[in-house]
């Protein structure tokens, strides 16, 4: 009988043990479920990163190839704003040169000139202030100038009118007795077309003081 008893306490002892350790097992099983659950959320935030840092990548390469043409942009502004400023140089020096060159052309730089019957005296530089004029082609001619025997150059043009023209070729400025008068506008803007004075025919033609009004 009392062997029975102690077989019985064993067996109690061991369905103890068995439940503890069936309560230890569940309790193992739902840490590894969350160590597992853990991990895959922290693989799914590391495939985030991954995405975003290749994503970054991609934008920094972009950004490199981006800075690379605008590199080469402003390489070639520089490149063209050298070639002008060196064309500008070259031209000024030509002009300056040719200039000159006129301006020995006659004795002292001064030349008489008779426009239709009407007799002016001036200078080179003034007649050949601007570039490409009827002007420069007229003294810079290799054979030299055809004068009459008084030793003026003569022009058959309007007379009256050219001395508007000389005056502007002295001042810079379009001085009119009738600024309203169309008629002279028109007949100095045929003029001006003669002698290949563009500056002359752009205020003539009335653009600048519409472009001011505007």
């Amino acid at each position: 009988m009392a062997q029975l008893s102690t077989d019985t306490d064993m067996l109690n002892r061991q369905c103890d043990e068995l439940d503890s350790l069936g309560t230890f097992l569940s309790k193992l099983r739902e840490q590894l479920l969350t160590m597992s659950m853990d991990a895959k959320i922290t693989r799914i935030k590391l495939e985030k990163f991954t995405e975003l840092l290749d994503s970054k990548v991609i934008e920094c390469d972009q950004y490199k190839d981006i800075a690379k043409q605008f590199n080469q942009v402003v390489l070639k502004i520089k490149k063209d704003v050298d070639e002008t400023q060196a064309n500008l140089f070259n031209e000024s020096k030509e002009w300056y040169q040719i200039k000159q060159k006129l301006a020995m052309a006659t004795a002292g730089g001064k030349v008489t000139l008779n426009v239709g019957g009407e007799k002016y005296q001036t200078s080179i530089e003034t007649l050949t202030r601007e570039k490409d004029t009827f002007f420069t082609a007229l003294f810079s001619r290799q054979w030299g100038l055809e004068k009459d025997e008084e030793g003026c150059v003569f022009i058959d043009r309007n007379g009256k009118l050219f001395g508007i023209i000389l005056e502007y070729l002295r001042t810079g400025r379009l001085l009119l007795p009738n600024s309203e008068d169309s008629a002279l506008r028109q007949s100095l803007m045929i003029e001006a077309e003669f002698y290949h004075l563009k500056t002359l025919h752009y205020l003539l033609s009335g653009k600048k003081e519409k472009m001011m009004e505007t």
